[in-house]
């Protein structure tokens, strides 16, 4: 397991489960790619508000962003020029539990979920497309 995947604290905690019962794959990356539709074509900004993390609903297993591309993370912002009417970026976590069937992406602001996405069908690539409007 890579230090940038971790199991929340109730997990870590039962003596039943173990890294070994997750059976993961620890060179597996999971790729979201986003097309964001832009109501205002005149120019805009948008960015991520970390803690950003992909979540086993089953097991509570957490994987943790790793690279952002064409998006900036708080406190930076990315800037859309006029006449954009979408803006395209990736984002990269590291891998779930090879069991894991779904799962939900969850972006976390003060304590708050901003952009909570669940129930993302899992795939034998890990490549996966989101709209968000």
């Amino acid at each position: 397991m890579t230090d940038e995947n971790q199991k929340p604290d109730d997990l870590q905690n039962e003596a039943s489960i173990d890294e070994s019962d997750l059976d993961m794959d620890e060179e597996r990356q999971i790729i979201i790619h986003f097309t964001n539709d832009l109501r205002d074509a005149h120019g805009s900004r948008i960015r991520f508000c970390p803690p950003i993390y992909l979540m086993d609903p089953i097991t509570g297993y957490k994987s943790n962003l790793l690279f952002a591309y064409n998006i900036a993370l708080k406190p930076d912002w990315t800037y859309i020029p006029p006449g954009y009417s979408s803006w395209k970026f990736t984002l990269i976590f590291g891998g779930l539990p090879q069991g894991c069937q779904e799962f939900d992406l969850i972006e976390v602001e003060s304590g708050y979920g901003i952009l909570d996405i669940e129930g993302i069908a899992r795939n034998k690539e890990d490549i996966y497309h989101v709209i968000i409007d």
